[in-house]
């Protein structure tokens, strides 16, 4: 039997752009991602596409947890677009895991010194293609984070780092030699979700290459981990400038920070 022809125009724009539907599903509601700055991002990656580079069907392979990694860079890309003076602010930081995955011929400079390009092509990509291909999946609700914001909250209290010290009782950590504490970070999970150790191992030497000399992994009141680095140098590189760096491994949230020596 012959297949009869499909005349919805927006569903043959749909069939051709599955990759990046599927793409956008994991960021909204796999991930957690805004759903506007969803779209952005993958208007983001079609672009690089266009000129050049093996993104969607890449990106598309890797685990959920480089995909956040990935369309974290896509954000600051964005910025870098829509700001002749962002690679002189403290947000601008080097695309690191992007870098890894496509090559070092992408990097923010080649993102800056293209941005009028960048900007023509994203633009023009998102209004012939996209608000056609995703309009559907953006009228879907994306799931309620309130319960992830207050685990996340909870994680924050636990490495008392943001807003000075927490009220929240902390747990009783096993102590970090003293040689070890500046190359050493706190990964702490959601209760009821730990990262097992080589989760951890992987997740980080797939981002961030051969790096960790060992991980302990501590099971006092929360389920938490100290990394050691054979560098300080590797904690800089995760944390970007933040305090607290949030990533998703195996759809199970991790934070990470510098170790702490507990006060005596």
């Amino acid at each position: 039997m012959d297949s009869k022809p499909i005349n919805d125009p927006k569903r043959v724009f749909r069939i051709l752009y599955n990759v990046d539907r599927k793409l956008y599903s994991i960021l909204v509601f796999e991930i957690g991602y805004d759903p506007r700055k969803s779209l952005w991002i993958i208007v983001f990656w079609n672009w690089l596409e266009q000129t050049g580079f093996n993104v969607t069907q890449t990106f598309l392979s890797l685990p959920r947890n480089l995909i956040s990694g990935l369309a974290e860079d896509a954000l600051t890309c964005l910025q870098c677009i829509g700001d002749t003076q962002f690679l002189l602010s403290p947000a601008a930081r080097e695309i690191v895991l992007t870098q890894r995955v496509l090559g070092k011929g992408l990097s923010l400079q080649y993102i800056h010194e293209n941005r009028e390009q960048a900007m023509c092509g994203v633009g023009k990509i998102f209004k012939e293609i996209y608000a056609k291909v995703l309009t559907d999946m953006m009228a879907m609700p994306p799931p309620n984070r309130n319960s992830e914001q207050q685990r996340q909250n909870e994680m924050v209290d636990q490495f008392g780092q943001l807003g000075g010290q927490s009220s929240v009782a902390r747990p009783q950590r096993n102590e970090v030699p003293f040689e070890d504490r500046m190359r050493t970070m706190c990964v702490a999970f959601s209760s009821g979700f730990p990262v097992s150790e080589w989760e951890i191992s992987e997740f980080i030497t797939g981002a961030f290459g051969n790096c960790i000399e060992s991980i302990q992994m501590q099971q006092p009141l929360y389920a938490h981990a100290h990394v050691v680095f054979f560098s300080p140098a590797t904690i800089n590189s995760i944390l970007q400038g933040a305090q607290v760096a949030k990533f998703t491994v195996n759809g199970k949230d991790m934070w990470m920070s510098k170790y702490q020596h507990p006060p005596s």
